[in-house]
């Protein structure tokens, strides 16, 4: 007999048990997925700060924002983070930003010294930007307070330092340059800076130290141990050459001096070579400051009479600079070669010698049409005055020869330069009255150096009122 089938298809049925089951399972799912969530979270954010920290050690200031920005995303209240992006936007003067890191530090209670000092250091930024004297020294007291609420870490002397030394700069004080050095020698023995702290600390000492009447040698040692904590940037070695060069400059003409002191400055020199080769960005940043310390370099050594010397580091420069920067350089060789030819003497020879040099350089410096084209009316000033430099040292040494014929042509030639210069500028007070002082000596007719004279009066402002009144004593035989 057969067994009857039973209607209908297969039925799913949940018991009370399996719903439990499965809800059980779906929570187990979700709170899987929350803590894997927080997990990755975790790990996203620590290797985002970790990346940030690598990054900015190496100098890579751009990589590093990128991942602190990542990291601050996935966690907004660490403190670590949101103070590197502070210095971060301070170094890179975008002051409002860093305000903002830094209050939302002090918003999450975490108003350690190191946030303290660097919103002294936000105060000093916007005082060097402030346009008013009256402007800056408000920024600069609020940078005090917060370097006052720093406690006894040595970074808040330090800022204190930098304080005076905005201050002398902004104020025109040099009696702050004197509070800056008690500032920073007061922390001078202090054992244990952080890397930024010993950098501020070597940077102010340095200039507070440079700033003085006379040269100290610890300003420069101070500038090279602020390159020793700081070698990726350019700055503590522009200002070691910015000192050297003041240096040299204020070096009397000492012939024995400057031998015992030729060595040191040909080794700075060698060093500013090695950065050439170390990458041609780096030694254009370092441009302007090692052009004005080689010409002053130079310039000792030709005061002191050493002038193979002297043209051979003036050739070097020369020979490194770019094209375009070659000029400011040959202005200043000119300057130098001036000042050795009018320096009284009663030794002719030594005079004869000195305005061939001088004269040399100068019509070098004309002869390049590349540099001062008399069709160019960019340069035509700049032509004016080596044209006027030219004439007045001719004139010099025509006024010690002024008796033979070899004077009458050295005070010709000079008047023929001046006649060049008043070409670029006519109506120049001191081109006009040097021609007519030539004129007279040349016992030219008055009437022929009417008309220069006539252009000086018009241009004889009060700076050259007394000069002018000199002027017409001297023609009237005075």
């Amino acid at each position: 007999m057969a067994i009857p089938k039973l209607g209908g298809g297969k039925k799913l049925e949940f018991t009370p048990m399996t719903w439990g089951q499965l809800a059980g399972g779906a929570v187990c799912i979700i709170v899987a997925l929350i803590l894997g969530w927080v997990s990755f979270g975790r790990w996203r954010f620590k290797a985002a700060v970790i990346s940030a920290y690598e990054a900015f050690d190496q100098g890579n200031i751009a990589p590093a924002k990128v991942d602190l920005e990542t990291a601050i995303g996935w966690n907004r209240e660490h403190a670590g983070a949101h103070e590197l992006l502070a210095k971060i936007e301070c170094e890179g003067g975008r002051l409002d930003k860093a305000l903002a890191e830094y209050n939302r530090l002090l918003e999450l209670n975490h108003g350690s010294p190191t946030v303290k000092i660097g919103m002294g250091v936000l105060a000093l930024k916007a005082a060097d930007r402030a346009e008013s004297p009256k402007a800056a020294a408000d920024h600069v007291k609020t940078a005090q307070a917060w370097f006052a609420k720093a406690g006894g870490v040595p970074e808040g002397s330090v800022g204190l330092g930098h304080c005076e030394l905005v201050l002398a700069r902004k104020l025109g004080d040099p009696k702050r340059y004197d509070a800056a050095r008690a500032h920073f020698l007061k922390v001078a023995s202090a054992k244990e800076f952080s890397l930024a702290g010993a950098v501020d600390y070597y940077a102010g000492l340095g200039a507070a130290l440079g700033a003085a009447d006379a040269y100290d040698p610890a300003s420069s040692a101070a500038l090279r141990s602020w390159y020793q904590y700081a070698p990726r940037s350019h700055l503590p070695f522009a200002a070691l050459l910015r000192v050297e060069a003041e240096r040299f400059r204020r070096l009397p003409p000492d012939a024995n001096a400057m031998v015992a002191l030729k060595s040191q400055g040909a080794a700075l020199g060698r060093e500013m070579r090695e950065k050439w080769k170390g990458g041609r960005d780096s030694f254009l940043l370092l441009l302007d400051p090692w052009i004005v310390y080689s010409m002053e370099f130079a310039r000792a050594m030709a005061r002191a009479g050493d002038l193979k010397g002297y043209e051979e580091v003036y050739k070097d420069v020369l020979g490194s600079v770019p094209f375009d920067r070659q000029t400011d350089p040959m202005l200043f060789d000119a300057g130098v070669r001036l000042d050795l030819a009018l320096k009284e003497t009663e030794d002719t020879s030594v005079q004869e010698k000195a305005v061939a040099f001088a004269v040399s350089g100068l019509g070098e410096l004309l002869r390049d049409p590349r540099r001062f084209s008399a069709a160019d009316d960019a340069t035509k000033d700049q032509r004016a005055r080596v044209h006027n430099a030219m004439g007045w040292v001719e004139a010099w040494r025509g006024g010690y020869e002024q008796t033979t014929a070899m004077g009458k042509r050295s005070h010709e030639s000079a008047l023929n330069r001046l006649r060049e210069a008043l070409k670029g500028s006519p109506d120049d007070y001191v081109y006009n009255r040097n021609a007519v002082v030539l004129m007279k000596r040349l016992k030219l007719p008055a009437k022929d150096s009417q008309a220069f004279l006539d252009k000086a009066k018009a241009a004889a402002s009060k700076e050259f009122a007394d000069d002018f009144a000199k002027v017409q004593q001297f023609l009237a035989g005075e």
